[in-house]
């Protein structure tokens, strides 16, 4: 639902440009919602009927979101990805506006993604700091904090797209290499987890360095375009061009740095620990063995999850799914029921030292 409003409010932003743009892709779009309603009509012919929710429904939402579900919990304004969509938002609007000449039509509906994504984003930061009570439960079950991480995923990649956007010059060719160094060289990066553990003892730091690396990268692109604007470069893109010998030369340096990483990457694959420690199930593990050999419903404490694949076993209840609850609150009377009688937990009120 996210999806189709962000996409419904890019079109109407622009209708007659990018209508033009995603025109071929019509098709392919109809098939998929056809496939998918397909899908859900079969799914409805087949599940069974549920019982009509509870009257006291409308209590267990306001109080799962306050007390057990942390996807739906206020976030501050601190938050690395509040500062990152705070700053994807004048980014993405800073290229529509003034160097769109710069961007073909693809780059730009994104651009504008972006610019829907984080701005609902950052609304709906400061609409769930409200009392879960107050928030309508259709917003609630949304989840609409998720779109907090559309931009956070994505920054990084916008980011060299834009640079690449100067990839046929010498300083578009800097900015991407010491873009990507830096962010390959981050204490976040999946680069140090294969690396041996005396070069991964170099890695640390917080988040914010991570932020720090994105938002400068962003900074120096968007005003190294701004300036050749300014300059009136107005070249084409197949004249777009740098007579600098230094272009390629740092395009195989580019080449022979991903190699190395690769590599040592290959290199530093070998792992010290059996497989069967690490994909634990009936096959191999004495617990889950003798679980799987039992009859009738397991029990489960929090933390333990995936019981039912690695054991081949139902469950009575998912202690580590409390959230799905909001997708299906006709199930909350009988969980209440469960956490009641079996972990002696009451799910409206419960005890300090209760997981939240």
């Amino acid at each position: 639902m996210w999806a189709f409003a962000i996409v419904a409010i890019c079109l109407a932003s622009g209708f007659r440009q990018l209508g033009t743009m995603l025109r071929p892709a019509v098709p392919w779009f109809i098939a998929g919602v056809g496939f998918s309603a397909i899908s859900l009509i079969v799914h409805l012919a087949i599940a069974p009927d549920v019982s009509a929710a509870d009257p006291a429904a409308a209590d267990y939402l306001p109080t799962l979101v306050r007390l057990w579900d942390g996807h739906r919990q206020p976030v501050p304004l601190p938050h690395p990805a509040v500062y990152l969509n705070l700053a994807a938002v004048p980014l993405a609007l800073t290229w529509l506006l003034l160097l769109s000449d710069r961007l073909p039509a693809a780059s730009e509906f994104l651009l504008r993604f972006v610019v829907v994504s984080g701005g609902l984003a950052i609304a709906f930061v400061f609409f769930t700091w409200a009392p879960p009570e107050w928030i309508p439960d259709l917003i609630q079950i949304l989840m609409p904090l998720r779109l907090l991480n559309i931009v956070s995923m994505m920054f990084a990649a916008v980011v060299v797209g834009l640079a690449g956007a100067y990839r046929h010059t010498l300083p578009g060719q800097i900015v991407i290499l010491v873009l990507l160094v830096a962010l390959l060289l981050l204490p976040e990066s999946y680069f140090w987890r294969v690396m041996p553990e005396a070069l991964r003892r170099v890695g640390g730091g917080t988040p914010v360095e991570r932020m720090t690396v994105m938002l400068a990268g962003a900074l120096v692109v968007t005003v190294y375009a701004l300036i050749d604007k300014r300059a009136g470069v107005r070249q084409k893109a197949g004249d777009q061009r740098d007579a600098s010998r230094a272009i390629p030369a740092i395009g195989t340096a580019r080449n022979i740095l991903l190699a190395l990483i690769i590599l040592l990457s290959v290199a530093s694959l070998r792992d010290p620990w059996p497989r069967a420690l690490k994909f634990r199930d009936r096959t191999h593990d004495p617990v889950f063995s003798a679980a799987a050999e039992g009859s009738g419903l397991l029990l489960t404490a929090n933390g333990v999850r995936l019981v039912q694949l690695k054991t081949r076993r139902a469950v009575l209840l998912d202690t580590s799914g409390f959230d799905g609850l909001a997708y299906s609150l006709e199930a909350a009377p009988r969980m209440i029921h469960i956490l009641r009688d079996v972990y002696d937990i009451d799910l409206l009120s419960p005890p300090a030292e209760a997981p939240a």
